[in-house]
């Protein structure tokens, strides 16, 4: 074949071989019944097609979602907790908070119309709220199945996968997760990379979480 053509017929063997790889992407093989038998007449060689692999099962798509029930949660030592105060860049850890949350809510909002892609018209619906005003109170609108609206709060972080973690709200946020019936705090892990989500019904009723004050509004009025 590479003799029978003009524009082949002078390459040497690597660089038909380079050709024919370029031109059929799927590998070959020896069939196993010419492996052995020591044949030089090539043209009598049988090929035997490899059939590409298909995904493997533990390779998933991100971002991943599992459903998580919260229980109570026990400070190990509360009374010896010590709190150590350092220098931080709040300019740069703010913008750095804000590239992260934004990451996490829009992997949310786009795994939400997903999960509703059989309900076009509930999928219509889904609403990006942070994007709108921070008075919400919460950043996603999404729907149950029954068109029961759910509320979700993302709270995202770079950290890997844990049964146990921490993340800011605002008193806002707090009392929008105390009022609302279908209330969701969705925590995305590792979203810059394989985000993987945690979806947990409402963890701050029943008292399941523990709640510390770590921000304060001080209200001054100066004497006239």
């Amino acid at each position: 074949m590479k003799y029978e053509d003009n524009a082949t017929k002078n390459w040497n063997n690597i660089k038909f071989g380079n050709y024919f790889y370029h031109l059929f992407p799927a590998a070959y093989k020896l069939g196993e019944e010419n492996q052995f038998n020591g044949s030089k007449n090539y043209k009598a060689v049988k090929l035997e097609q490899i059939v590409p692999l298909p995904p493997r099962e533990d390779s998933p798509e991100f971002p991943v979602a599992f459903n998580k029930t919260a229980v109570k949660y026990k400070a190990k030592n509360p009374q010896s907790q010590k709190r150590f105060i350092s220098k931080v860049d709040y300019v740069t850890k703010q913008k750095a908070n804000l590239d992260v949350g934004e990451l996490g809510e829009r992997e949310v909002f786009e795994y939400e119309k997903k999960r509703l892609a059989e309900f076009g018209n509930l999928q219509r619906q889904i609403q990006w709220q942070s994007k709108k005003s921070d008075a919400i109170g919460y950043d996603i609108l999404s729907f149950e199945k029954d068109g029961t609206p759910r509320q979700i709060e993302v709270k995202s972080t770079t950290d890997k996968v844990s049964n146990k973690f921490s993340f800011i709200m605002t008193e806002n946020e707090r009392q929008h997760a105390l009022s609302l019936s279908n209330y969701w705090i969705y925590r995305v892990f590792d979203v810059k990379k394989q985000p993987i989500i945690y979806k947990i019904k409402n963890p701050l009723k029943d008292n399941l979480a523990e709640i510390i004050p770590v921000k304060y509004q001080v209200n001054v009025k100066i004497k006239k």
